[in-house]
């Protein structure tokens, strides 16, 4: 059993050791024990020697057998001694077998090698050799083996002579061992003054060197009953016990720290800690560890808590200047701990902890209070002392500080750890607000300068929080003496420029410039956000100060030194010029203070100088800047005033002038009333501001119609008296009285002004004062000549006149055009007396250059004045005689005084005749002619057949057979359908009709406008409307597609429209434009082949065929008589060109065709790749989207139509359904069969004016894909957007819906983002992840089938087909959208849906759902068909009358 408990063979030391302590001594005996170790003779022996009275008879009995240990029994409910197995003594066993023993009456031996020799004593004398004197109780042991000696020898050499203090009897403990002799002894103190309470002291003796003491330690040792123990077998009837702690305070070699074993009356382990404990733990057998759990270890380990709680209480107490007061500061090192063993040591350790944070237990700085909680108190760190004690020095912050006696014992890891928190400057800054609020704000100016540095150095680099709390502490040092809080306003460091002075009177506050020299305090300033006081925030308090409504305290000296110091430091400024501040200035000899108002200055490089002449006068209105600025700012340096009058003059806040200011705020100033009384000083004015700047609209009316003195033609008229008289007129309607002006337009009125000449007065001119001899002077000397008499006009002055004006070049477009005003504003074309006709003025409209004889009430300019072409042909165009002249004169025939008025009549009509060849005649003249009293009636006159041949022609041309119907029937052309832009045609028709243009015999510069105008239109058709009154009752017949093409005026603009069936090179077609146009441009017939030569041929041809009959295209210019063509059609405009359908026609409602003639932006090239948006084709764009989007909204889901599948395909399954194979189109070139995949009947359906379904990827027919604005394509991007706009506001209702689930870049028209960065061919028109399930409750609310699988993780696919038909009408799909069809086919994750919208264009459109298309096509429901090299046709099935074979399974398929 002993060789099972006992792993150790020296472990018999211990239990012998505890043996001699439970022996009994004699009075006056100290209990000693001695051990020894020792060889003889080949023999290792080891032996024990004990001072007791010797063993009794039970004692003897119970060290023979097993289990009578005489230890059991608890005398008063204590234990307090070890051994309850009674197999303690056995352990000796295994270091030997044979054991000599002897003991007061007894010797004997026991031998294990013997019958049960470990109990059975054998009667043997103790040898003799071996007895000792002094010892009653003798043991010799021999020794096993060399190692168990071995093993003995080293126990003995390490054995502690602490296992004294907890044992009960033994005082004294020798060790003898070969070579070392030592002696362990105890003394105990039961109440030690010094510390308080109970002490011991342990010594270790050299008993081979004068028994000198070489080791001694002194223990504060602290007890604690543990009461109320619970019950535990091995503890039977024991409830309380002691516990023990011993600290050691005094150690001869100073190890007072290290750490300490744990025992249990005996050693038991090093479990880490820095104190010894005691107490009866219940171990394992072997002694090794405590059993655990266990109450009773438990119960013990609070009772440990509480003695070391107790303990520090002691220490606590000791004096601190004793001679163990150091034991006060330096007990927290007790509490070291490293880990080591079972956690039940761990856990002790942390409770010590736990009860010590809860306990007041540690000194604070202040003397005079109680101890304090761990947490309640800092420990204030070296940085942040000065001179070994605290910044701020309070009893309400000394208490909260930990004491400074624990810095010398290096505690302050052990002092965290019980809850003390070291000193962040968060914490100190607390205690600084502290300190200032209890007195610190008096107390701070009487610091010293390091305490001033300390504190800098700390708080220089405070948090932003922290920082705005300390700025409003009064910490700032002045000048004055004062101290201030840093947010102070206006507060400044000092500058470092010695020169700098700031301006008396300004508020501001400057550090104290001893304090801003500590570097430390420099930086504690400049993170107070403390500047140097620089010149510019001097400037800014002057302007802030100026700011002020009043500034009574500010006398005039002071106002000018500011204005001096913000022009000294104007770099700093703003460059504005001089700022918002007051200014000093005298208007009539009285003084101002004034900002914001004007000020003048004198500069005398301004001549003359009006403000010198005017500033003394009474009633002037000139405030003159006082002449202390300048003598104060400039002293008299010429570069300085002028950069000092440069500055004012930049000013945006004061108004400072050299010269007077005439208006102000859109009106006339004081200052020109004043100067009105002088005209001269006046006009001198103006003429600065004009060469000064742009001149106000004001100004400019008021100095045109300034009254001056003048002289003009009536004035000459009425001779000596009239050339001495002044007349006063309006400046603008005069001229200058220059020698020129006067010798060449001696007619125009001239004002009187001193030294008339342009250099001095040329600026007149801006207020249309004539100055030169140039087309303006030509124009008002020939109105003024128009004024005269007629019979008193010099012809050739005015032919003169006429002469110089011809000379104006064209490129000089302002004087051209105010020839052509002038003008067209009174009759200005001379007409000299004749033998005919008395002299007169005429308009130049009323004129022709060259005209036939016949023609005798026309005035010729061209023999009057051939040396006038350019101004008359070119700039008036006045034209030769037309058809038009000779309709005038037909019509004027009644009205002649003329003998032979039939020979007239036939001379003018012979004349009509031969204009009617080469001119068109309108009916409007014709209608004249036939109303007109003109037709002589000469009775019984004969006439030869060419004469009736010219008369019948003549009737015929002039449309005097009422009988023909085309002249009684009114005809009408109106274009149906959508109007799309169509501009390749248009700008091809243009580029062909400015090279058209050059055949005009009038030149084409007239004709640039005219092009621009022309607008070019695809329609649907052309409905001709005739209409015959008969009576009372109309006949009206309509024809659509009679026309090819129709051109008709509105609005200045020429509108073509052209079939969109047709090709615009058709024969009629261009047989049209080309009609249109030669009449327009006034092409003879002589060049009609070359005209439809340029129309026929190709584009690139066109310069070669010019420059082949010496033609010559010029270059266009970029003037102002086209500006207007690209200005918008109104509103009112664009609703007059509504137009529809007849009403049998139902395909497109009344009213939505908005698609109008209205300006549209042309594409810069055709051939881009950026095709541009609706809106920017359609000026209505925004108006039909806003109609759809309200379509949307009154549209019920329920009104949908649904194809479905018939009830056999439902219920079958995928694998049953008829195996139908699809043509896949291939991507060749080659033309292929037409396909047909099934032999249901489906009805013809016509398709309304060719329009198929569309979507934003609607396939095109061939030959149109090529180019995005073709008029097909335009307008299937036109139907697909609206369908896709349509279903887009629909399903907008649905929760999660928006612009990312519009997948097609048809959403652009919408004013959404392009659809980029995916390809749009794997997407439909919309995608949508119903996660919801929103969309498939959509769905079934249209009573869409839908899906079983189909849940919150299916996409759905909507594809939209669009018509403005009925449903049932053919729609197109791609072989890509095919593609996705099959892709999807009965799938759970993706669900294709085709949205059929129809009726677009009506008032209430419809949509029919195809959900899965596919399972449709395989089912027979749609049919596709593919034409060869085109997209697939959809058809739907219906019905077919009959036959009875098609089941109304798929009845209701149609709307």
């Amino acid at each position: 059993l002993s060789d099972t408990l006992y792993e150790k063979p020296t472990h018999f030391l211990l239990e012998l050791i505890q043996n001699a302590d439970d022996n009994f001594y004699a009075s006056g005996v100290r209990p000693t024990l001695r051990l020894r170790l020792s060889s003889r003779y080949g023999k290792d022996y080891f032996r024990t020697d004990c001072n007791e009275v010797g063993f009794s008879l039970k004692q003897l009995d119970s060290l023979l057998h097993v289990g009578l240990s005489t230890k059991k029994e608890a005398p008063d409910g204590r234990k307090g001694y070890i051994g309850e197995k009674g197999i303690g003594f056995k352990s000796v066993f295994k270091a030997g077998d044979v054991v000599y023993i002897k003991s007061g009456f007894y010797e004997f031996v026991l031998d294990r090698k013997e019958p049960l020799g470990m109990m059975r004593p054998i009667l043997r004398r103790f040898p003799d050799a071996e007895r000792a004197d002094g010892y009653t109780t003798q043991l010799l042991l021999l020794l096993r083996d060399q190692n168990v000696y071995g093993q003995i020898q080293k126990d003995l050499e390490s054995l502690e002579p602490q296992l004294l203090m907890f044992v009960q009897t033994l005082e004294t403990l020798q060790v003898s061992i070969p070579g070392a002799e030592k002696t362990y002894s105890r003394h105990v103190v039961k109440f030690d003054d010094h510390l308080g309470g109970e002490t011991m002291s342990i010594m270790v003796q050299d008993d081979g060197n004068d028994a000198e003491v070489i080791h001694k330690t002194k223990y504060l040792v602290q007890r604690y009953t543990v009461q109320g123990l619970p019950r535990e077998p091995q503890r039977e009837g024991v409830t309380a016990t002691e516990v023990v702690v011993a600290f050691p305070v005094e150690q001869s070699d100073r190890h007072t720290w290290k750490r300490q074993k744990t025992f249990a009356f005996l050693p038991i382990d090093d479990f880490g800690f820095r104190f010894l404990i005691q107490a009866d733990f219940i171990l394992t057998a072997n002694r090794g560890a405590l059993q655990d759990p266990l109450a009773w270890n438990s119960a013990l380990q609070d009772g440990i808590r509480k003695a070391f709680l107790m303990a520090v209480k002691r220490f606590n107490a000791v004096p601190a200047g004793g001679s163990a007061g150091k034991i006060r500061y330096a007990w927290p090192k007790y509490l070291e701990y490293v880990q080591s063993g079972s956690n039940f040591w761990k856990i002790l350790h942390d409770g010590v902890i736990e009860d010590l944070k809860k306990s007041p237990i540690l000194e604070s700085r202040d003397e005079h209070a109680v101890f304090q909680k761990p947490d309640q108190l800092f420990y204030v760190p070296g940085r942040y002392r000065l001179f070994g004690d605290t910044l701020f020095d309070l009893p309400s912050i000394k208490r909260k500080h930990v004491s400074f006696a624990y810095d010398d014992h290096d505690v302050l890891t052990h002092l965290k750890r019980i809850g003390v928190k070291e000193q962040n400057i968060d914490d100190l800054f607390q205690e600084f607000e502290t300190w200032m609020a209890e007195g610190g704000a008096n107390r701070i100016k009487t610091q010293s300068v390091e305490w001033h540095t300390k504190v800098s150095s700390l708080f220089w680099r405070l948090g932003l929080d922290l920082k705005k709390r300390l700025k409003e502490l009064p910490i700032i040092p002045l000048q004055d003496g004062s101290w201030a809080a840093p947010n102070t306003k206006h507060m400044y460091l000092p500058t470092r420029d010695q020169s700098h002075h700031v301006p008396t009177g300004i508020e501001i506050s400057i550090v104290d410039e001893d304090a801003s020299k500590s570097p430390y305090r420099h930086r504690f300033f400049t993170s107070l956000d403390l500047e140097e006081c620089k010149p510019k925030q001097v400037c800014e308090l002057i302007i802030e100060l100026h700011s002020k409504q009043e500034l009574l305290d500010r006398t005039d000296e002071n106002l000018v030194l500011d204005a001096a110091y913000l022009f000294e430091h104007r770099t700093l400024l703003p460059p504005d010029g001089a700022p918002d501040i007051c200014f000093i200035s005298r208007a009539s000899g009285k003084q101002m203070r004034a900002k914001s108002e004007v000020i003048y200055f004198i500069d005398p490089d301004v001549q003359p100088s009006l403000i010198q002449t005017y500033k003394d006068t009474e009633g002037s209105p000139f405030a003159v800047l006082d002449p202390k600025y300048e003598a104060s700012i400039c002293r008299g340096e010429e570069h300085v005033i002028q950069e000092f009058h440069r500055w004012l003059l930049r000013s945006k806040y004061s108004c400072f002038r050299p010269v007077p200011i005439l208006v102000r705020n859109g009106e006339l100033t004081p200052e020109w009333y004043f100067l009105k009384k002088n005209t001269v000083h006046l006009l001198l004015t103006v003429k600065f501001h004009c060469n000064n700047g742009i001149l106000h609209p004001r100004l400019i009316k008021a100095v045109t119609e300034l009254k001056v003195k003048s002289r003009g033609v009536a004035d000459k008229a009425l001779g000596p008296m009239g050339l001495s008289r002044m007349t006063m007129r309006a400046l603008g309607t005069l001229a200058l009285p220059t020698k020129e002006l006067m010798q060449k337009c001696p007619h125009l009125d001239f004002a009187q002004l001193h030294n008339p000449t342009k250099e001095a007065w040329g600026f007149l001119s801006a207020f249309n004062v004539i100055t030169t001899c140039d087309t303006t002077a030509w124009l008002a000397e020939l109105k003024a000549i128009s004024r005269l008499p007629a019979d008193q006009v010099d012809n050739k002055a005015v032919h003169a006149i006429y002469r110089e004006l011809s000379q104006v070049k064209s490129s000089e477009k302002d004087d051209v055009r105010e020839i052509r005003k002038i003008f067209g504003s009174q009759p200005l074309v001379f007409v000299a007396k004749s033998n005919q006709s008395e002299p007169k003025w005429i308009s130049h409209n009323d004129c022709v250059w060259r005209a036939e004889l016949p023609l005798k009430r026309v005035a010729r300019l061209g023999s009057r004045y051939k040396d006038c072409k350019a101004l008359f042909r070119g700039y008036l165009a006045v034209k030769s005689a037309s058809i038009q002249d000779v309709v005038d004169e037909l019509c004027l025939l009644g009205d002649e005084e003329c003998n032979d008025l039939a020979v007239r009549f036939e001379e003018l009509v012979s004349l009509l005749q031969s204009f009617y060849s080469k001119e068109w005649l309108p009916d409007q003249q014709i209608r004249r002619i036939r109303a007109a009293r003109v037709f002589p009636i000469v009775p019984g006159q004969d006439t030869s057949q060419e004469e009736n041949d010219v008369q019948l022609c003549s009737l015929d041309t002039l449309g005097c057979n009422s009988r023909f119907l085309s002249k009684v029937v009114t005809e009408t052309v109106k274009p149906v359908g959508d109007r799309i832009p169509n501009f390749q045609v248009q700008e091809s028709l243009k580029i062909r009709l400015r090279h058209i243009s050059c055949l005009s015999s009038e030149g084409d510069a007239e004709h640039t406008e005219e092009i621009s105008r022309v607008h070019v239109w695809s329609v649907a058709s052309l409905r001709v409307t005739r209409h015959l009154r008969c009576g009372s009752d109309d006949i009206t017949v309509n024809d659509d597609n009679e026309e090819s093409v129709s051109i008709q005026e509105k609005d200045d603009k020429t509108h073509i429209y052209i079939r969109e069936d047709l090709s615009p090179s058709e024969a009629k077609t261009n047989y049209t434009i080309v009609e249109h146009f030669s009449e327009l441009f006034e092409i003879s017939n002589d060049n009609s082949n070359l005209v439809n030569l340029l129309i026929y041929s190709p584009i690139e041809d066109l310069p070669r065929i010019m420059e082949m009959h010496d033609l010559y295209v010029p270059e266009e210019q970029n003037d102002d008589s086209d500006a207007d063509t690209q200005s918008a059609g109104s509103d009112d405009d664009l609703a007059s060109e509504r137009s529809s359908d007849d009403s049998d026609d139902n395909r497109v409602q009344e009213g939505e065709n908005l698609e109008v003639e209205g300006d549209y932006t042309l594409p810069a090239s055709l051939g881009s790749n950026e095709v541009p948006l609706l809106r920017d084709i359609f000026p209505s764009h925004k108006a039909i989207s806003d109609r759809i989007k309200e379509k949307a909204v009154i549209f019920h889901m329920s009104d949908s139509l649904v194809a479905r599948l018939p009830a056999s395909a439902e219920s079958s399954t995928p694998n049953s359904m008829p195996t139908i194979s699809l043509p896949i189109r291939s991507q060749r070139n080659n033309p292929g069969p037409e396909y047909t995949v099934s032999p249901i009947r489906y009805r013809p359906v016509v398709m309304a004016d060719r329009r198929g379904a569309t979507s934003s990827r609607q396939p095109s027919p061939p030959g149109s894909r090529d180019d995005p604005l073709s008029v097909r394509n335009i307008r299937y991007r036109q139907i697909g957007y609206r369908g896709e706009l349509f279903v887009y506001e629909i399903l907008s209702r649905i929760v999660g819906w928006g612009a990312e689930n519009w997948t097609s870049k048809m959403r652009r028209d919408a004013g959404y983002a392009s659809f980029t960065g995916l390809s749009e061919k794997d997407f439909a028109d919309f995608t949508y992840l119903d996660e919801r399930e929103f969309m498939k409750e959509a769905l079934r609310a249209a009573g869409v089938p839908l899906r079983a699988g189909w849940s919150h993780s299916t996409t759905y696919h909507l594809e939209v087909k669009t018509t403005q038909g009925h449903c049932a009408e053919p729609f197109f799909v791609s072989q890509n959208q095919v593609d996705l069809m099959r892709l999807y086919h009965n799938r759970d994750s993706d669900a294709y849906i085709l949205l059929r919208v129809f009726n677009i264009d009506g008032e209430r459109p419809g949509i029919k759902y195809f959900s899965n298309p596919w399972a449709l096509y395989l089912n027979g429901i749609l049919e596709f068909r593919c034409p060869p090299n085109q997209s697939y046709n959809v058809y739907q099935k219906i019905e077919a009358e009959g036959n009875d074979s098609v089941t109304s399974t798929h009845s209701g398929l149609l709307a």
